[in-house]
């Protein structure tokens, strides 16, 4: 009586061909694995470096919108208050003409009084 220690299979020419050319091509096999697993690992490191980079990126456009916005908020301001000042300027102007005027008006007339003072006594001396 024969020890059964396997299958059938494992008996066969075919079966035994298949094991030599597992074990020729075995070194290979695993060299290929290996490699494939290089390629993958760099591929997923090159992938997580990719989507740093993206989200290193996307933190810089923020930051530089913001200081786009701030600059833009600053220059609003700045341009608010040249209008305002020239407002006040141009106020404080008109006010100084009328005291101008108001000065130069009562200063005419206190001369032509004088001066029509003058002439009358001149005549009334004549």
């Amino acid at each position: 009586q024969r020890l059964a220690l396997g299958h059938w299979w494992n008996y066969t020419l075919f079966y035994r061909k298949w094991l030599e050319a597992v074990a020729l091509y075995e070194r290979r096999m695993r060299l290929s694995h290996l490699s494939a697993w290089h390629i993958h690992t760099a591929e997923r490191q090159a992938m997580y470096r990719r989507e740093a980079n993206a989200r290193e990126t996307q933190y810089r456009i923020k930051a530089m919108q913001k200081e786009i916005d701030e600059e833009l908020e600053r220059a609003r301001e700045e341009a608010e208050e040249a209008k305002r000042k020239a407002i006040e300027t141009e106020k404080l102007q008109k006010i100084q003409e009328k005291q101008q005027k108001a000065y130069w008006k009562k200063h005419r007339k206190l001369a032509q009084k004088k001066y029509d003072d003058k002439y009358i006594l001149q005549n009334q001396k004549d």
